[in-house]
């Protein structure tokens, strides 16, 4: 590996809204670049650079996803809390997976095509497209 970059979320929300039995908050995401992130000096470059911002891509993609479903999405009154965690955490495991298949495809960015592909894909889902 020439570099690793770990991105973390971490998320908070309004008061809940009551609905009858049924409530809804308003999350907030917020993503960061962990220090644990690291690069090679003697391996530095733009195909390098671009690869890694697209783990960070991938964090961003995540972190929108996580709004946007716990936002639209109606919780039990009694459990909203756990529930909330329980959807936060199968988001990020879903994204796990995903930045393993990044690299995989890419194979660490040694593979131009497959880096363009994804670079296309990534860029589609962060602007809505």
């Amino acid at each position: 590996l020439f570099a690793y970059t770990y991105w973390i979320t971490t998320y908070s929300f309004s008061p809940p809204r009551a609905n009858g039995d049924k409530v809804r908050v308003r999350l907030a995401v917020r993503l960061f670049l962990d220090p644990i992130s690291w690069v090679r000096p003697d391996k530095k470059s733009d195909r390098l650079l671009n690869h890694e911002r697209g783990h960070f891509r991938l964090g961003r993609i995540c972190a929108n996803e996580i709004e946007t479903t716990i936002n639209s999405t109606d919780f039990s009154r009694n459990n909203y809390h756990k529930e909330i965690d329980q959807l936060y955490w199968k988001i990020i495991d879903k994204y796990r997976v995903l930045n393993k298949q990044y690299d995989l495809d890419t194979q660490h960015f040694r593979n131009a095509e497959q880096q363009a592909i994804w670079d296309k894909k990534l860029d589609e889902q962060l602007n809505g497209r």
